[in-house]
């Protein structure tokens, strides 16, 4: 009988433990490069969904430049995706076009990343260095407001 529940132990254990290690997934950039969410781990992750038509993600990517800049060597990613799922030479334009500065992926990570579904632009999500969604923003951000989430979760 004890053989049995540590045996139901174990299994709960490994059942925990295998949900909390969710597979790498990786994605490429505007410039090619690959972006792996393995290198994500014990980060801050900040995902921003915008589209080239959207005035108010026009006026955040500035904050959002700013903010880039000073976490380049910080434990904090920021990430950028076209919410019009731009290709090619198109997203590359975009890009430069709002003079976009952090990374922007060339494909829509919120499947892989089980992320809810984008209504409202620009959209922000979160996410802490254990992986869990924290804040999901609506609205142009500012490169304080970020930081304020950060601080006020860490």
């Amino acid at each position: 009988m004890r053989l049995r529940w540590l045996q139901v132990l174990i299994l709960i254990l490994l059942l925990a433990l295998s949900a909390c290690n969710q597979p790498a997934h990786a994605f490429v950039d505007v410039q090619g490069h690959k972006i792996s969410t393995a290198n994500w781990k014990n980060k801050w992750v900040i995902i921003n969904y915008w589209a080239s038509w959207c005035e108010a993600c026009a006026v955040e990517i500035p904050q959002l430049n700013l903010f880039y800049e000073h976490h380049q060597q910080s434990p904090v990613v920021l990430i950028g995706v076209n919410y019009d799922n731009l290709s090619g030479s198109d997203l590359v334009n975009a890009v430069s076009t709002l003079h976009i500065s952090f990374p922007v992926l060339q494909t829509n990570p919120t499947k892989a990343l089980g992320l809810p579904a984008i209504n409202v632009l620009p959209t922000t999500f979160v996410i802490n260095p254990e992986g869990k969604v924290v804040k999901e923003l609506y609205g142009p951000q500012t490169a304080a407001g970020l930081e304020g989430i950060i601080n006020e979760h860490h």
